[in-house]
């Protein structure tokens, strides 16, 4: 079922318009994003953010949660601010938390864009796939944001992709293989 759609007008060099379409199903969900040619009606495919609602987390700080699965767009369309924007319109409805995978892309991508967001706060979550995730808090049991500022938080967030690799550019990483036992969450600020 359709529950959100965005228009997107004059975007990247050939000032395109797009329409992104936000499609929930009962455990799924996702962004398609279609270049709209309003003279002749027809539209192309340029990619998709696909994801599943999170599961075992009612009564938790990731009730209303979703997990992204996949994002994709083709070449001609990366690097315009779609991936962006599709999280944009599915933080209107959701909480968003990352994957545990840690590529460098990925975390290029919360780092520069999502945690550097005006209309998003990104919490650290511990344990993301138990029954008792938790947010990271301070020492006054407020909840840690991250911000793309904060690098002293890098090496807990952030692991290699693979072993042997080195961290993504601009990335304080740990030198183990991944965080598995972390994730982060994407809030839309009111």
């Amino acid at each position: 079922q359709i529950i959100d759609e965005m228009l997107l007008k004059n975007v990247g060099p050939d000032n395109l318009t797009i329409r992104l379409t936000l499609i929930v199903g009962d455990q799924t969900g996702t962004v398609t994003a279609e270049i709209l040619d309003e003279e002749s009606g027809n539209h192309t495919a340029a990619g998709n953010v696909d994801f599943n609602m999170f599961e075992n987390i009612k009564g938790t700080c990731l009730e209303g949660a979703i997990q992204i699965q996949s994002a994709f767009f083709s070449e001609d369309y990366r690097g315009i601010g779609l991936g962006l924007a599709s999280y944009e319109l599915i933080a209107k409805h959701f909480l968003l938390l990352s994957d545990t995978r840690q590529t460098h892309e990925g975390s290029a991508f919360w780092k520069f864009k999502l945690a550097a967001h005006d209309k998003l706060k990104v919490n650290i979550i511990i344990n993301p796939e138990t029954k008792n995730p938790i947010k990271m808090t301070d020492e006054h049991q407020s909840p840690i944001t991250y911000h793309y500022t904060k690098e002293e938080l890098e090496s807990v967030i952030w692991g290699l992709e693979y072993e042997n690799d080195n961290p993504h550019p601009g990335i304080k990483a740990s030198r183990t293989t991944r965080q598995n036992n972390i994730a982060l969450l994407a809030v839309k600020i009111e």
